[in-house]
């Protein structure tokens, strides 16, 4: 559910709504349900938009509660070679074993435009960073029972990234990210052959680059490459986290109806501990998806992974499916 409208120069949008995630294995099953609200405000003042914002998540799973609340108020700065956003609030969350974490959100982003064609972004923000069950389900569908969701708590999340764009059809951009963390979630394994995560300190450094390409009106080809530091206090690599990812994709648009896109990507090899005594190799994975749209409010869609049938582990003592189709008939 969702209003919003302008009264006397004061805009406002309230928002609330329900959600339900569950995920069923032959020995176990997990439901997150939430309930989420929002109120956000906003007005002009002299060359500034500011604002306030409370955003409500009331979080459960099995039992145990996980509410997340923030109040912070914001304002936007935007003129011919610069626009600016500055955010400060205040943060509360309780883990689901019912610990208080309390926060300071600080968030500033600026972007410079130097010239028509080059773009200097930067960004430096600070607090919790709250997660989810579904979240933790969408990376990992091997949970413990047991596990724990708590909120990492960000020291600083600092980086900076150059776009360049000489052309209408061509954008090349390339960055630096840096984000020191307490109370990171790091995957590790737990009873039963299951995996929970084990929120400690973590240091995670990033440089990336990417590609974009309209090659005509109907194709489009996208390349990324990204290059990860990433460890754990008082031990080497992050499990789980790979240090090349790459991509290139095509995506075509056949007629205004029928559109493809083909991915080719790398995942560098992986440790699977936090002694790094474990490695999970390195692979391949070609998809393939088709979108047929008979309306704007129906279409049908069909998704090829692992088109290779390459053998390799995301987490270890899984093997990965070798081809995998699935389809599905979205309706709006």
């Amino acid at each position: 559910l969702e209003t919003q409208g302008k009264w006397d120069g004061l805009s406002y949008l309230g928002a609330a709504g329900f959600t339900t995630h569950t995920i069923s294995t032959v020995t176990r099953s997990f439901t997150d349900n939430v309930f989420a609200g929002r109120v956000v405000l906003g007005q002009q003042w002299r060359s500034f938009d500011v604002g306030a914002e409370l955003d409500l998540r009331l979080r459960g799973y099995g039992g145990n509660g996980y509410p997340y609340t923030s109040l912070a108020g914001g304002a936007d700065f935007v003129s011919d070679v610069m626009k600016a956003h500055a955010n400060l609030g205040v943060q509360w969350a309780s883990s689901s074993r019912g610990e208080d974490r309390f926060g300071l959100r600080a968030v500033g982003q600026v972007y410079f435009f130097i010239r028509p064609s080059f773009t200097i972004q930067a960004h430096g923000s600070t607090g919790l960073r709250p997660i989810n069950l579904q979240q933790l389900l969408e990376a990992n569908p091997y949970l413990s029972d047991t596990l724990v969701i708590d909120a990492p708590y960000d020291v600083a999340d600092i980086g900076g990234v150059l776009l360049f764009h000489p052309l209408m059809r061509l954008s090349v951009s390339g960055g630096v990210r840096m984000r020191r963390s307490d109370r990171d979630a790091v995957w590790v394994p737990a009873a039963d052959h299951t995996f929970e995560p084990a929120y400690l300190s973590t240091t995670r450094i990033t440089v990336f680059g990417d590609v974009r390409w309209l090659a005509s009106a109907q194709d489009a080809i996208v390349a990324d490459l990204e290059f990860v530091s990433a460890t754990v206090d008082g031990h080497s690599t992050q499990p789980y986290v790979a240090p090349v990812l790459a991509s290139i994709g095509h995506d075509r648009q056949w007629t205004p109806s029928l559109r493809s896109v083909a991915t080719l990507m790398y995942v560098g090899q992986r440790f699977a501990d936090l002694r790094n005594a474990e490695i999970l190799q390195s692979y391949v994975d070609i998809r393939l998806s088709g979108m047929y749209s008979f309306s704007q409010a129906f279409s049908v869609q069909a998704h090829v992974s692992n088109l290779l049938g390459s053998s390799f582990q995301l987490w270890s003592g899984y093997q990965e499916r070798g081809i995998f189709i699935r389809g599905g008939i979205p309706w709006k």
